[in-house]
């Protein structure tokens, strides 16, 4: 099975620069100095010859990977949502499961990034912590060699880790709900499922968010106002998120003060 990417890919390599060609915008990568950016395609050498950029992904193993990301999203809102523990109430004893549970997830989601990205044949930089809109701290692997590969092995990349929390956080569950019947172990995982839910949705520079991206040639510029139209929506209602989540913790400071 072959299923096409959303625009058309090239490469060219030589001994300074490695480059790949996507629309109408080339990725660099400057050997000398391992710099990356970005430049308009009539903007470099009009003497490039250019080849076809092939995927390590199969089209089988993209749709496949689509299918279990989607179907990992739409179990993890269900059990969200028709779980008895509604406002997920946490105990002390509940707080050390959710530690320990939460560096296991952390681990595997970017163990994940980082076995693709390698099996795809770039090495990831490091790993960093950011805030991502000012407001939701995240712990992430460089890999800005990501943008030389093929859209759907770029694809493969952001949605791995996704992939690996889902199934541990869903074996967990279930491992539980038969076996261990722990009410901390219940709740430590609808905290982390729920996050690993709103991962996966393409909002504030998630994984989801990538991957949407990835296949779709779609790049967040530094300023929104090239910005091509679904980015612009997207970013307007990440925002509208990072407002509603600041208003809701503000919320109660402001009605104590206000009393």
């Amino acid at each position: 099975m072959d299923f096409p990417v959303m625009h058309s890919e090239y490469y060219f390599v030589d001994d300074s620069y490695e480059l790949v060609k996507r629309n109408d915008a080339i990725v660099i990568l400057r050997k000398t100095d391992g710099k990356l950016f970005k430049v308009p395609e009539k903007e470099w050498h009009p003497n490039v010859k250019w080849a076809p950029l092939r995927a390590c992904m199969s089209g089988t193993n993209f749709a496949i990977s689509l299918v279990l990301l989607v179907f990992g999203t739409v179990a993890a809102f269900v059990i969200l949502v028709t779980s008895h523990e509604t406002r997920f109430p946490i105990s002390r004893e509940g707080i050390g499961v959710l530690l320990v549970l939460g560096v296991i997830t952390v681990a595997v989601h970017e163990f994940g990034h980082m076995f693709v990205l390698q099996k795809c044949g770039r090495r990831p930089a490091g790993v960093g912590i950011k805030m991502n809109y000012f407001v939701f701290p995240a712990i992430y692997v460089r890999m800005n060699h990501v943008k030389l590969l093929a859209a759907r092995d770029q694809f493969a990349v952001h949605v791995s880790g996704l992939l690996i929390n889902y199934l541990m956080l869903f074996a967990t569950y279930i491992v539980n709900a038969v076996w261990l019947q722990s009410a901390s172990i219940q709740i430590g995982v609808l905290y982390l499922l729920l996050g690993v839910f709103c991962n996966s949705l393409p909002l504030l520079d998630s994984d989801g968010q990538k991957a949407l991206f990835s296949v779709m040639g779609w790049d967040k510029p530094r300023t929104m106002r090239i910005a091509p139209k679904p980015v612009k929506i997207i970013d307007g209602v990440s925002w509208v998120v990072v407002i509603a989540t600041c208003v809701s913790f503000l919320a109660p400071a402001i009605k104590l003060i206000g009393e």
